[in-house]
């Protein structure tokens, strides 16, 4: 593409980004002293439409970029941003805002939201337990037990199981004993395999005995695998593309869904940040998103910091504040 189709395709998307107006020639050429015509800048329109970088909606005579179009502006910001920015301020601030790690990360991303105006997170996975530790087992009603799985890292699964028959307190701690015993400080790849033997009185109930081990097999599987810390809900809600309800319905509900951040989780390891833009995103509920993830390595587990927001968010803000808030981050916990 030549440097004239360039300039005119950053132009457009610039003006798109803070208008979310279709861009027209006439428009362009008042904005812009290129010294040519508004027939010349049509024509370039033209072969940029054909070419791909360039949709022309129904209702408007103007255009607008399309997703090839962010795409080859953002690779062009990425090949020129400094991956080593820094604020000293954002520093100072995060720093007086919390000692625990949980108000640490919650104090990043509300920050981060404030400052971008887009929807942040900080996802932290979590490091699954190996051993289950402790295994208790309380009556809360006739029929109703409730099952605690405590795993070697602190983690606790909570299962109430609803039971179709007597059990007294006694039969209880006998079950709650031979699981411990049998149960207990074995990898989880190997507890399917256990055979718990019962005898007795205890024959009865079986059923609540099996049910108990697939739990406790199944632990990791059913412990939340992510920490998830997110902030700037209202920024994204408010801007224009969210003036359909349903959207806005369907956006906050998959908020609740963990596979979507795990989806975000994959991030391309080139220069520790990544783009993905539109129906570049795995997920299918991101097509009208772009998300900026910027990698933070050197923890004892990873994380992953950054933002969401509309296709025509402006991206060279919001990738300079990721940048930022990852090496503000890095820095503070690794000082």
């Amino acid at each position: 593409m030549d440097t004239r189709k360039i300039e005119i395709l950053n132009a457009i998307i610039k003006s798109y980004i803070d208008s979310a107006v279709p861009v027209g020639s006439r428009t362009l050429s008042k904005c812009y002293e290129w010294g040519i015509s508004s027939a010349t800048i049509r024509n370039e329109m033209a072969d940029l439409e054909d070419l791909g970088y360039l949709n022309k909606p129904h209702s408007s005579a103007g255009r607008i970029p399309s997703n090839k179009a962010y795409r080859f502006y953002v690779d062009e910001i990425l090949n020129a941003i400094k991956l080593d920015l820094f604020d000293k301020d954002i520093r100072n601030s995060l720093m007086d805002a919390g000692t625990g790690t949980e108000s640490f990360y919650r104090s990043i991303v509300k920050s981060m939201a404030k400052s971008t105006g887009l929807f942040t997170f900080l996802i932290s996975p979590k490091k699954n337990c190996t051993l289950i530790k402790h295994i208790e087992l309380l009556k809360l009603d006739d029929n109703i037990l409730l099952l605690l799985l405590i795993g070697d890292n602190g983690q606790v699964e909570r299962k109430v199981i609803s039971y179709n028959g007597d059990i007294d307190d006694a039969d209880i701690l006998k079950i709650k004993n031979i699981l411990n015993k049998k149960l207990t400080l074995v990898e989880f790849d190997e507890i399917s395999e256990i055979e718990v033997e019962i005898s007795g009185d205890l024959t009865r109930h079986r059923q609540l005995i099996f049910d108990i081990v697939k739990e406790a097999s199944d632990f990791n599987r059913n412990i939340k695998s992510v920490d998830i810390y997110y902030d700037g809900l209202s920024n994204i809600l408010s801007i224009l593309e969210f003036s359909d309800m349903n959207k806005a319905v369907n956006f906050v509900s998959r908020l609740e869904d963990e596979t979507l951040f795990k989806d975000i989780m994959k991030i391309d390891l080139l220069n520790d940040i990544d783009i993905s833009i539109g129906d570049e995103n795995e997920d299918n509920s991101l097509s009208d998103f772009a998300v900026i993830r910027a990698y933070v390595k050197g923890f004892s587990k990873d994380i992953v910091l950054g933002v969401l927001g509309p296709v025509r968010m402006d991206y060279q803000n919001a990738l300079e504040k990721t940048l930022i808030y990852r090496n503000v981050l890095k820095n503070i916990v690794m000082r």
